[in-house]
């Protein structure tokens, strides 16, 4: 593989990552390096970025700066083989992710072999599997999965890069609607989900500053602040329907004591815990 890459000190838009990704077979990445952006074109071949510059041309685009400062920066840039021994590659610490022996979230670069996995793009959104809250919430829904816990219907509170959406589709080949109020994540969530078109179910992403849940979900992940967490949850819990199941997420141990006087209100049983980092993460279970 080839890759070129840069450094910038504010990332491509969305808008314009979606249409270059459209006319190239690139992959983009974009990852928040100290103080600027690390920019990476990946590509197959030498010849795809050679066929990749004479159709820009030929298209033109003289009246989208962006575009063209892009342009511009990878023909100053080198083409370099995609390596990833060198020291100083940050791509070495967005590893593949064993979330079980089953189930894995692979880089776009991965060499993974294995039939059941996500691919997840690292990009600007929060949620790549490696951060604490995000792996439990991972390893929870494998645990309901081997329980067989049927999930037709889930949501997905704080979605970031579309992760836990795409994720439950894989285990339970559900319909998942990832909620967000950044635009630039649920970006990001289509952008992965174009990634996974090899699963089963359906994911949609949706802006909101605000939860959005009926009586037919079967799961609710909420991995999110804790004070948002503690803002909805009453809200939350009142109108889902009895035997769903949350996954809370995003909360310190600190927290925990605060939020259990929200819990108490409704007749809610702890099903599972975990605790990484100091970061705890809640399995519940709404009871008739």
């Amino acid at each position: 593989m080839k890759v070129i890459e840069y450094n910038s000190s504010k990332p491509i838009s969305e808008e314009v990552v979606d249409l270059l990704t459209e006319v190239s077979p690139f992959l983009i990445t974009q990852f928040e390096d100290e103080e600027s952006y690390k920019i990476s074109f990946i590509a197959n071949t030498i010849e795809e970025f050679e066929n990749f510059f004479k159709l820009i041309t030929k298209l033109g685009f003289d009246n989208n700066y962006e575009i063209n400062e892009v342009v511009d920066r990878l023909v100053k840039h080198p083409i370099k083989n995609f390596n990833l021994t060198e020291k100083d590659n940050w791509k070495l610490f967005l590893q593949d992710i064993d979330v079980s022996n089953d189930f894995k979230i692979i880089m776009p670069w991965s060499n993974c072999t294995s039939k059941k996995f996500i691919i997840i793009n690292p990009s600007l959104a929060f949620g790549t599997g490696h951060h604490e809250t995000t792996l439990s919430c991972l390893r929870i829904m494998n645990k309901l999965r081997n329980e067989e816990f049927y999930v037709e219907s889930m949501v997905d509170i704080g979605s970031g890069s579309g992760i836990l959406s795409l994720f439950a589709q894989l285990v339970f080949s559900c319909c998942s609607l990832g909620i967000d109020n950044d635009n630039e994540a649920l970006n990001q969530g289509y952008s992965n989900k174009k990634l996974n078109k090899h699963l089963n179910g359906s994911s949609i992403f949706i802006q909101s500053n605000k939860p959005i849940i009926n009586r037919k979900n079967d799961l609710v992940i909420v991995n999110i602040s804790i004070d948002y967490i503690k803002e909805h949850l009453e809200f939350i819990l009142n109108n889902s329907r009895n035997g769903c199941y949350f996954i809370l997420s995003g909360m310190l141990f600190k927290d925990f004591r605060s939020l259990k006087k929200i819990l108490d209100k409704f007749n809610i049983s702890l099903d599972k815990v975990y605790y990484l980092e100091n970061w705890i993460t809640l399995g519940l279970v709404k009871n008739v």
